[in-house]
């Protein structure tokens, strides 16, 4: 069963056995009793039901603060006890929580946001991938653009244009398609697991250039064991 939780603040919502299954499925629960959670937009102000924006959390489970960094408590910790997870994400009608990313994952590309999360689950639903991640490349005239660190099952059956087919079908938006395609053997993550996106990024201009100039392949990384 789904649910979301952090060191700071724990786990804010989760989904119980009792919890009808549409629910399960799809969303990352509701909000447990005596925790309060808002989603925000950037002016601070709280957004309607369906709309992205930043995660806040109250409640007797969120950690008082951090030690001895002043800097990082004033930044996110308001007045009244209100915690900035830094996490993206939106409630629904009835209140339950889906996570979209993390603020500092969000992708700018010609002063247009996209969350590499949306672009990720897509592309996760192909037969192929087994693996898949999307970063940020640095662009002169875009500022960023987007690549697909792809893990698949039989590499030379994938193709980037194989995977910008398969999102137009889904409905996303074109300048959220990548526009370039990294070939991992495995993901480089944490002792913890998570995925390491900027080691893919620095990664990405020493991967061995393929036939296609926008693909490159990448071999095992010893620090994905």
């Amino acid at each position: 069963m789904r649910l979301y939780g952090s060191t700071e603040a724990l786990v804010p919502v989760w989904n119980t056995p009792g919890a009808p299954a549409e629910q399960r499925l799809r969303t990352d629960g509701s909000v447990i009793k005596g925790v309060e959670l808002e989603i925000r937009d950037d002016s601070g102000q709280n957004v309607p039901a369906g709309t992205v924006g930043d995660i806040y959390v109250r409640g007797p489970q969120v950690c008082l603060g951090f030690f001895e960094d002043r800097e990082r408590l004033a930044h996110a910790f308001s007045l009244d006890g209100w915690f900035l997870t830094g996490d993206l994400g939106y409630l629904d009608d009835a209140g339950c929580l889906t996570i979209d990313g993390r603020r500092k994952e969000i992708i700018i590309r010609g002063g247009l946001n996209i969350s590499p999360r949306e672009v990720e689950d897509l592309i996760a639903e192909m037969d192929n991938v087994r693996d898949c991640v999307l970063v940020g490349l640095p662009d002169e005239r875009l500022g960023e653009i987007t690549c697909a660190c792809v893990v698949t099952e039989v590499p030379d059956t994938l193709t980037l244009a194989g995977i910008c087919d398969h999102l137009r079908q889904t409905g996303l938006a074109t300048y959220k398609l990548p526009e370039r395609m990294l070939i991992c053997q495995a993901l480089p993550r944490t002792p913890s697991g998570k995925i390491r996106r900027h080691a893919l990024t620095d990664a990405w201009a020493a991967a061995s250039v393929q036939a296609e100039p926008r693909t490159r392949r990448l071999g095992i990384w010893a620090s994905a064991q």
